[in-house]
């Protein structure tokens, strides 16, 4: 059987899908903390504070500035260490927790919350 460089671009990426999904699967079962860190990004009110910023009801500045005071808290709560003010620079720079989406927001929190990125 043959192939055509398409049959071959397709499987390839379905191989390069497939281990990002196990890999991301495999990251988040090395978090105990994956479930409590989710449910306290509810009672924190940050999908609220993320449809403020969308909405433009508060600057870029503000919704980093008070994403920064609240991941900190929550990791705190979770007996993480704090991120300092560099750390977070860090993580925002490889994280977009300014998503467009509250799904692709809350996903990258989620992460910078758990310190993967």
């Amino acid at each position: 059987m043959t192939y055509t460089q398409q049959d071959l671009a397709e499987l390839h990426d379905k191989i390069i899908n497939a281990e990002t999904i196990l890999r991301k699967d495999k990251t988040m079962e090395n978090f105990p903390n994956v479930n409590e860190a989710d449910r306290k990004i509810r009672s924190c009110r940050l999908k609220s504070l993320h449809r403020n910023y969308i909405e433009g009801a508060i600057t870029y500045f503000d919704y980093r500035e008070v994403l920064w005071l609240t991941i900190n808290k929550i990791r705190k709560s979770l007996n993480l260490k704090e991120f300092s003010e560099g750390e977070f620079d860090k993580a925002w720079q490889y994280r977009t927790m300014a998503h467009e989406t509250w799904k692709g927001a809350h996903d990258e929190i989620l992460s910078t919350i758990l310190g993967v990125w």
